[in-house]
């Protein structure tokens, strides 16, 4: 039979009608039909682009996504696979190798059809087989007529089935289904026997099920059948099963089937946490062992997150604050799969919540049940059962932080949350409520913990007249406008959200003025009957602010008591809370006003709140006096005596405490010259760091004048070595500080640069130690307050840019990009500033620093990356960092940098003196754009430009002399002037 190949599509298409089935079409797509239109130009004009299918014999969604290159060509796929497609072994749906086939049948490639298409007429049944599927019994002509209104006038429905039907999917019984048997026994849809025709030949004998719905093992363990009995499925039809009134075919309900189960994936909600109590049956607990009391080995296990988790907020500091103690933890995580690895997922804890060193996986990794430890801590209902799974955990702990089961109306998941309670495991709670429920509603050990306002964010306004709750503004006029901070996250039920709208609406009505600061939700709020600013999500440093500025904060939780009032309390702003038991039962009368959950008595409260300057003022103290009780060390402290309490209680032995570390495990290098107040500030924060291991301080003074190196030098707990200021040099200096030193990392500071927390130190540690292969590591600047927006925007958007990476990178994170000397890839790699870092120091050993005057820090990272280390991003280790320099001090500083860059790296910033004016242009137009639309005064304005031209002359400058040094082989960027 000829076949037109030109040029026309419709052509090509109409003449292929085992491809392009027009019938099926229309059957398959019934809007098609209704709207009378030609099956294959509805096809070709838009039903490929919609995913649908031409007939049985094509799947064009599935063509589409095996071959890249034809969904990025936009050709219909049909018209391009009957045209090259199957001449070039590709095939058109998943059950067919059309590759295989033309090795089988080399001759196929001189025929006019395509490989589908002869491979269907192959499969053509003969006579005898159509007296064998006569014979057979399953071909249930009275159901196949039922099933199929379009076949009323058909007489030989047998002789349809198989000419059509099979190809169409439709099958010949309840029983049969030709397209399951082809898609599941992939060597049947390339031999040349049709599904049903193997099956009566092969396929039972074989063990091969007819449809999802007919097993042939559940049929043998229901019947007794074994294959000497012969082919089953039509004793079946004829006899149903023994004992059993229900018949398998009704022709009056042809839909109608009785399900044998099936063996291989009997399963209802697979993947689902609803699952858990069948998946993760519990462990028999292990026998009385030993443990090291303040080197536990800890197992959480977690949902998987997204960043702004509350809950999550609490476990993972919970987590960090044992890694400081030198704790051993693993997080496992679990539920609807949010990250593709755990190290994806570490990276987005450290970005997003705390800084910590812990392995993250899954609990479905095979090792999950049987790895061993002191404690597992489930952190959620779910989580209790694959925890209680785990056989080698000496005890199952469950970190209650709210009551689950009125998270959901009543039915399975709050069933089972419930449920949980009433297991065999300890509860850790987040509130006194929660412990006494749980021991006197479910019979539970239970230990209680206070959560905790992150003191170095969340404090109150640093001066008096500064306090928003005492009535007056900073300058000390009265307040014309109460501002009301209100929490609303609507989409979380138990936010009660809903009774606050209506209690503002209510004291609105009473002809009070005020703004509402809405915030701690996506979801915008479009109207009210009084001003309001709608922050959505914000930042904890922007929250603090605000809370600082506010009258009252309004913040509820129906069950327990949130983090949200502790932290307005904590920078001095009054709260209107629900009286409720949970908040009855954690809040001291005095420390906040409890409104009953009615609208006019919340707006009571807040009335009284804001109209009386001297019951906020009590209000506030009692509330500053109670928060301050609590942190997240001491509520660490808490989880870690209970599970030692407890491990012991159970029988288990505690061993001797491993012995406290002597030497240093990190030392601080600072080199100095005439470091002035600054200075003295910055060690008094670095002496006050919090570190479970010692560390060290080593001051490199190069000919100070201003009296602070005799400061220095009689401190005791300063380390300190004086130089000549001619031996003084970035990398040679640095290197002998590391020589001085014994500790196993190596922190450098510039006189400069202050650690914003306690924890600077810490957490470098923490990363360190996470990546073993790391070889140093940096942390952000911060602005100093008094830098200019222009500055504060700057360091701020260089710092940024590194949280859309891996935090350790390496030149093994894109290999090609590094062996092609991408220049962004390379600049991004080799960025480092010894302002604020640490170093490994078995790694230096190997890499030191080059005896360079500028750069040495860049250099280093450039080494210990060729070398195949690691280098480490750590977002929390933060320092104040800034300059307020001149155009002048510009210039060189740019000129300086353009000379390094230049040299060393022999990058072109700019490429001749045309493109430096297009620069200074562009850029000063784009910050003059940005200073006016984010209230820069105009004077601000005028000196970013003249900054910015100083800049790039500078750069420009130093481009030129770094170069002229490249090609004469000179090093040292540091002699530009």
């Amino acid at each position: 039979m000829r076949r037109f190949r030109g040029s026309d599509p419709l052509a090509v298409l109409k003449a292929h009608p085992l491809l392009m089935d027009e019938a099926w079409y229309l059957q398959h797509n019934p809007d098609v039909a209704e709207a009378q239109l030609p099956a294959a130009v509805h096809f070709h004009e838009s039903g490929w682009k919609e995913g649908r299918n031409p007939g049985p014999l094509f799947n064009t969604q599935w063509y589409l996504d095996t071959y890249e290159d034809i969904r990025a060509a936009g050709t219909n796929p049909l018209i391009h696979y009957i045209r090259t497609g199957w001449k070039e072994g590709r095939s058109p749906f998943s059950g067919f190798d059309g590759k295989a086939y033309l090795e089988r049948h080399p001759e196929a490639l001189d025929a006019a059809e395509t490989a589908i298409e002869q491979h269907a007429r192959l499969k053509a049944v003969d006579a005898v087989g159509r007296q064998e599927i006569a014979e057979s019994g399953l071909f249930h002509e009275g159901w196949y007529r039922a099933c199929h209104a379009d076949l009323v006038a058909v007489s030989d429905l047998l002789g349809h089935f198989l000419d059509y039907g099979q190809r169409e999917g439709r099958k010949p019984n309840p029983y049969f289904d030709p397209f399951y048997y082809s898609e599941r026994y992939a060597d049947v849809v390339n031999s040349d026997l049709p599904a049903l025709l193997h099956y009566l030949r092969h396929g039972w004998r074989e063990g091969r099920d007819p449809s999802a719905e007919f097993s042939l093992a559940r049929y043998a363990a229901l019947t007794g059948w074994t294959p000497e009995a012969g082919e089953p499925l039509a004793v079946f039809l004829k006899e149903g099963l023994p004992g059993l009134s229900v018949k398998p075919v009704d022709l009056g309900h042809p839909a109608h089937r009785i399900h044998l189960g099936s063996p291989q994936s009997a399963t209802f909600l697979p993947g689902e946490m609803l699952r858990y109590p069948v998946d993760y049956p519990p462990a028999a607990p292990p026998p009385p062992g030993s443990f090291v009391p303040n080197r536990l080995v800890l197992h959480w296990v977690v949902p998987d997150f997204y960043p702004g988790g509350g809950g999550h907020m609490t476990i993972f500091r919970m987590v960090r604050a044992l890694s400081l103690k030198g704790h051993r933890q693993t997080v496992w995580l679990h539920g609807a799969r949010v990250h593709e690895t755990g190290a994806e997922a570490f990276d987005d804890i450290v970005k997003h919540y705390r800084t910590l060193n812990a392995e993250v996986r899954w609990i479905d990794e095979p090792d999950f049940a049987t790895v061993a430890g002191d404690a597992v801590i489930a952190t959620d209902w779910g989580s209790v059962f694959p925890a209680r799974a785990m056989r080698n955990v000496k005890r199952c702990f469950y970190f209650v932080q709210d009551y689950e089961p009125f998270f959901r109306p009543r039915g399975t998941e709050s069933l089972l949350a419930e449920s949980t309670y009433g297991l065999d495991v300890d509860c850790l709670c987040a509130s006194p409520w929660l412990a006494q429920t749980m021991e006197t509603q479910f019979g539970r050990w239970a230990r209680f913990f206070h959560l905790a306002a992150d003191r170095d964010i969340y404090a109150p306004a640093p001066t008096a007249g500064a306090d928003p709750a005492a009535g007056t503004a900073p300058d000390g006029a009265a307040h014309s406008l109460p501002r009301i901070a209100f929490y609303a996250r609507g989409h979380t039920a138990r936010r009660a959200v809903e009774l606050g709208h209506l209690a503002l609406e209510v004291l609105a009505s009473r002809g009070h003025c005020f703004l509402v600061d809405f915030f701690g939700t996506d979801r915008p709020v479009e109207t009210a009957p009084f001003a309001f600013v709608d922050h959505g999500l914000m930042s904890g440093a922007d929250l603090a602010d605000l809370y600082r500025e506010a009258t009252i904060g309004v913040v509820f939780s129906a069950t327990n008591y949130s983090l949200v009032p502790q932290e307005m309390m904590a920078c001095g702003l009054p709260v209107v809370e629900l009286d409720v038991e949970s908040t009855r039962a954690i809040y001291p009368d005095g420390v906040v006003s409890r409104a009953l959950p009615d609208p006019a008595a919340i707006a009571d409260e807040m009335e009284a709140l804001i109209t009386d300057a001297e019951r906020r003022v009590r209000q506030r103290a009692a509330a500053l006096a109670w928060v301050g009780q609590f942190s997240w060390d001491g509520a660490a402290a808490i989880i870690e005596t209970s599970i030692v309490d407890r491990l012991q209680e159970l029988g288990h032995s505690p061993r001797p405490p491993a012995a406290p570390r002597v030497s240093p495990k990190i030392s601080v290098v600072i080199p100095t010259l005439n470091g002035g107040p600054l200075l003295m500030d910055l060690l008094e924060r670095v002496k006050s760091q919090k570190l479970a291991d010692p560390f060290e301080i080593l001051v490199v003074d190069s000919g100070s004048t201003d009296g602070t190196a005799d400061r220095i030098a009689a401190d005791p707990k300063i380390l300190f070595h004086r130089i000549d200021a001619k031996d003084f040099g970035h990398g040679r200096t640095r290197n002998l500080g590391i020589e001085l030193t014994s500790g196993d990392y190596v922190a450098f500071l510039t006189q400069d640069a202050m650690p914003v927390g306690e924890r600077w130190l810490a957490d470098y540690v923490l990363m360190l130690d996470h990546f073993p292969k790391a070889g140093g590591a940096f942390g952000p600047h911060w602005a100093w307050p008094s830098a200019s927006a222009f500055v504060k925007r700057d360091i701020s958007g260089h710092f940024r840019q590194f949280r859309n990476h891996p935090l350790a990178v390496s030149r093994e994170l894109d290999p090609a990009r590094y062996d092609a000397g991408d220049t962004i890839w390379r600049q991004m790699l080799h960025y480092y500033s010894d302002n604020n870092s640490c170093l490994r120091r078995s790694v230096w050993k190997d890499t030191p620093y080059r005896d360079v005057a500028y750069g040495e820090d860049q250099l280093f990272a450039e080494d210990i990356v060729a070398a195949g280390y690691q280098k480490v991003f750590v977002p929390s280790a933060i320092v104040y960092h800034s300059h307020d320099y001149d155009e002048a001090e510009t210039f060189a500083r740019a000129k300086t940098e353009g000379a390094f860059f230049s040299e060393h790296f022999g990058y072109v910033l700019i490429e001749d003196e045309a493109a430096l004016a297009r620069a200074i242009a562009a850029i000063n137009a784009s910050d003059t754009a940005w200073g006016l639309s984010h209230g820069v005064a105009e004077t601000e304005i005028d000196r970013q430009r003249a900054l910015n031209t100083a800049r790039l002359n500078g750069l420009w400058a130093g481009q030129r002399a770094g170069m002229a040094r490249r090609g004469s082989g000179r090093a040292d960027a540091g002699e530009t002037s």
